[in-house]
């Protein structure tokens, strides 16, 4: 193996796994922006028509954790009979689904950038050893394997966070 074929491999993954990382960073971003609207969204809407003002102004906020404590606490208000204490429960247990969703995609971001930082610091150390590791031929091979092998693991892991927010994952 040629150093010129290491150097260009150590090159076209940093390059490639960076622009991966930044696209699907973005795309995340975004994901996140329209999970927290819909978010907002739903719980104005539930706790607006059933005149819930304390849930209504947590949700407007952004402080869900309030949110779904006012309406379960109204809830629990509610005399069973009505049906709201249901109704309630179910918007809330919809609510917690969406936040969920949420969290799993930012897990499964922060795994994905866990792997890929070592393997673009063993694809830019080749770029800088390239004409040392060149002369040990074991070495180049399996240090080689080891980048292809850490690219493709971090494919894999960029495909599950696209997963978990399209809702595959």
């Amino acid at each position: 193996m040629t150093a010129d074929t290491i150097y260009y491999l150590g090159s076209t993954v940093a390059q490639t796994l960076a622009s991966l990382a930044g696209f699907l960073g973005a795309f995340l971003l975004f994901y996140l922006q329209g999970i927290e609207r819909s978010l907002i969204d739903y719980g104005d809407r539930y706790a607006g028509n059933w005149n819930i003002g304390d849930a209504r102004e947590a949700s407007l906020s952004g402080d869900f954790d309030r949110f779904e404590k006012v309406m379960l606490a109204r809830a629990d208000d509610e005399p069973p009979n009505t049906g709201l204490a249901g109704a309630i429960r179910n918007v809330v247990g919809e609510f917690q689904k969406r936040r969920a969703k949420r969290k799993s995609a930012i897990a499964e971001f922060k795994c994905a950038v866990i792997v890929t930082a070592p393997v673009l610091l063993l694809s830019l150390a080749l770029i800088e050893a390239a004409p040392a590791i060149a002369c040990r031929a074991i070495l180049a091979w399996i240090l080689t394997l080891v980048l292809i092998a850490g690219a493709a693991l971090c494919g894999w892991l960029y495909w599950r966070v696209i997963s978990a927010c399209v809702g595959r994952g």
